[in-house]
């Protein structure tokens, strides 16, 4: 008993003696806001895979093209390729391909400038297979930064002149393709890549010409305002690196 009663002094002084522990404060998170076109999705993914493994950093996401200048921290805007605003910064963080696509079951494989230029401006309405279905172009609405690049580098700039089912993002156009032997639409190549494995044999992407095949190749960029902070530095590093 005399023992038990020394052993419990004993740890009262060591207790009541010793530095208490003082935990290290965490770290300010930093802020950094990022606005993107829809049609980028894959790239605004990229970087939120590269924000998580960089502590402490607080991502803030818009799916608007235009800067908002309510938005915390130091502001990345994603684009594809284009004129860079005067007073900013631009960094390579990948490139995009746009790909036209058919539903699986179609036979097409190829499509000529020629053939797509006759799509557009109406001389061609019918897919040569079967009965001959009417095409169903799946488009995005006319302001659409997407399809004013496309139209941009197209023969002669052609107006589409016959009724196009208008969609909002690239989701849609994989959707309807997939779902429609007659679906025909373009969207970037990574929304294709990213396909699972059921989805990836649903919809085929047609072979263009190379001349306008190799017009619809542009870098995706990230904007900034300014020089970038440490902590950009570190997420725009890890985002140039390659993919896997």
């Amino acid at each position: 008993m005399r023992y038990l009663l020394l052993l419990i002094m004993l740890s009262l002084c060591l207790v009541s003696c010793g530095t208490p522990l003082i935990p290290e404060p965490l770290p300010t998170p930093v802020s950094i806001s990022v606005a993107y076109p829809l049609y980028l999705q894959p790239s605004a993914d990229r970087v939120i895979e590269c924000a998580i493994q960089q502590q402490p950093l607080s991502l803030f996401i818009t799916t608007s093209s235009t800067a908002q200048p309510d938005l915390p921290g130091q502001l990345i805007k994603l684009q594809l390729g284009g004129l860079i605003p005067e007073g900013f910064e631009a960094y390579q963080i990948g490139t995009e391909e746009i790909v036209f696509i058919v539903n699986a079951d179609n036979p097409a494989t190829q499509l000529s400038t020629e053939s797509l230029i006759e799509i557009y401006t109406g001389k061609m309405l019918h897919w040569d297979f079967g009965d001959h279905p009417l095409i169903e172009f799946v488009l995005y609405p006319e302001e659409d930064e997407l399809r004013v690049f496309v139209e941009r580098n197209l023969p002669d700039m052609p107006r589409i002149s016959f009724s196009a089912e208008i969609v909002s993002t690239p989701r849609h156009v994989l959707n309807t393709v997939a779902n429609h032997i007659e679906g025909f639409g373009y969207l970037p190549s990574s929304w294709v890549e990213g396909l699972d494995e059921e989805m990836r044999e649903r919809v085929k992407v047609l072979t263009l010409e190379p001349k306008l095949a190799e017009n619809l190749i542009q870098p995706v960029l990230a904007i900034i305002d300014g020089p970038p902070s440490a902590e950009l530095q570190e997420l725009l590093g890890c985002l140039q690196q390659p993919e896997d």
